[in-house]
């Protein structure tokens, strides 16, 4: 009877005990906080800012460039030309004559335009090549976020995880204290022996020592998620439970969407064209490049008219010779552009590895749902048949005590079939590269995937263990009262 009344207490204290009320945080916040706070993904946006300056770059040299120099110089002596002139020696010139041309100190400016006319492709390559390394790490900041997503949400799940256990180990903790207590009043009442009341302590013991334990996983999975976030890792921390999603069945499709939504494919692709395009633009450079100049130069001289003259023309350049140097740079780009597309194959082979296995983990995980149900109900009956049959003098103290474990065992493995398969297929999703899909109900979720089983589990976990949060999901059965 006592056992009874301790199970009932403890469900009202739970539902009436005064405690500081937080918002319960979805998964979509948590996404939502840990992108806003980790470095990794400003890192990105700081690398895809670099790529649009360079793409930017590259396309500035369609148009004109113009440059300005000013000079004021400043010498010892009047630069001068000198010369001898044996006809005028009869005039008295016959010595060395020196004539000025230019003063002592001076001031100089010029300015210089230049505008590409023909570049053989140089330009256009190049600036294909800035683009296609900007969609690059549009692709790996992506690939950043997916990754950050995943890693929130396996926390997440996590402290879910965590916190159910843990209230299977406290209820389990106050159910053997309970049955301590009823043994020792049997063993006052020369009912039950000394050894049947030392059992019970050492399970008692034991009991304590798993809810212990348990408690100090919910503080390391809490400190994790709080890590994730971006938070002090003592922050409190209060989530929402995550619905049963439905397990969708056509790997291949599956596969095929993999392929075309995961970025780090994108990502190699992009690398390849542009180191396409920029071998093109080194191949480029060898040929022939035309462009438009003109200039302008002014220069303070009182021994020169005009002191200012422009000019204006048409410059062909063309190299000739470079010993090999842009050819060879040309082939280095087309050979790592090959590279880049190998990489790019053997991804799609681990991609499609990655799809099978978290499928393979969402439907053992599945199964074992199913079958820790039954186990979780076969469990609760051994127990009841088991105090009974104690009560009734018919049966012993240790078959209670391992009914009891079986029972916190079998709740146990239950809750972790549970969140490892809601788990499992948000790592699905995220292989698949529609990660955001977790945040969509399961109705939704079916629409998406229309092929989808109906029969999935698809609101909530199953009716034996209800998900409530910060409550224990572990199936409370009423004790049976050995005194009847």
């Amino acid at each position: 009877m006592r056992l009874f009344l301790v199970s009932i207490a403890w469900l009202v204290a739970v539902g009436s005990s005064p405690t500081i009320t937080l918002r319960a945080e979805t998964l979509g916040d948590a996404w939502s906080s840990a992108l806003a706070a980790d470095y990794r993904l400003a890192a990105s946006r700081q690398a895809i800012s670099a790529a649009e300056m360079r793409s930017a770059a590259a396309s500035a040299d369609r148009w004109p460039q113009v440059s300005v120099e000013t000079v004021y110089t400043v010498r010892d002596n009047e630069p001068a030309f000198q010369f001898t002139a044996p006809a005028l020696a009869g005039l008295g010139f016959g010595g060395p004559l020196t004539f000025p041309y230019s003063q002592r100190d001076n001031f100089a400016a010029g300015a210089t335009a230049s505008l590409p006319l023909y570049t053989s492709g140089r330009i256009g390559h190049q600036i294909d090549a800035a683009q296609a390394r900007l969609s690059s790490e549009h692709a790996e900041a992506e690939r950043t976020e997916l990754a950050i997503k995943m890693a929130v949400a396996d926390a997440y799940v996590g402290v879910l995880r965590a916190r159910q256990v843990a209230a299977v180990a406290r209820q389990s903790y106050e159910n053997m204290l309970a049955h301590e207590r009823d043994v020792a009043q049997m063993y006052e009442n020369e009912m039950a022996p000394q050894t049947d009341l030392l059992a019970a302590q050492v399970a008692r013991a034991q009991a304590r020592h798993r809810e212990i334990q348990a408690q100090s996983q919910l503080d390391q999975a809490c400190a994790s998620f709080n890590r994730q976030l971006g938070r002090p890792l003592a922050a409190q921390v209060a989530v929402e439970e995550l619905p049963l999603s439905p397990l969708h069945d056509n790997i291949d499709a599956l596969t095929e969407r993999a392929w075309a939504n995961r970025p780090e494919l994108s990502s190699l692709a992009a690398q390849a064209q542009s180191l396409r395009h920029q071998a093109d633009a080194t191949r480029a450079a060898h040929a022939p490049q035309i462009e438009l100049r003109g200039s302008y130069a002014f220069a303070e001289n009182d021994f020169q008219t005009p002191e200012g003259l422009a000019a204006a023309g048409v410059v062909l350049q063309y190299n000739v010779f470079d010993a090999g140097r842009r050819r060879y740079a040309a082939e280095a780009d087309s050979l790592s552009a090959d590279r880049a597309l190998l990489l790019h194959e053997d991804q799609k082979r681990s991609i499609a590895l990655e799809v099978r296995q978290a499928w393979l983990a969402a439907r053992e995980a599945h199964s074992r749902i199913e079958v820790s149900r039954e186990a979780v109900q076969q469990a609760a009956e051994s127990l009841r048949v088991s105090r009974l049959r104690y009560s009734q003098g018919v049966g012993t103290n240790t078959e209670v005590l391992d009914a009891e474990t079986r029972h916190v065992e079998t709740a146990r493995d239950h809750q972790l079939a549970i969140y490892d398969y809601v788990l499992a297929v948000i790592r699905l999703r995220y292989v698949a590269g529609e990660i955001d899909l977790a945040l969509a109900a399961p109705s939704e979720a079916r629409q998406s995937h229309p092929k989808a089983k109906a029969d999935r589990p698809t609101s909530s976990p199953p009716e034996e263990i209800p998900p409530s949060p910060g409550r224990s999901a572990f199936r409370r059965l009423p004790p049976v009262d050995s005194r009847k």
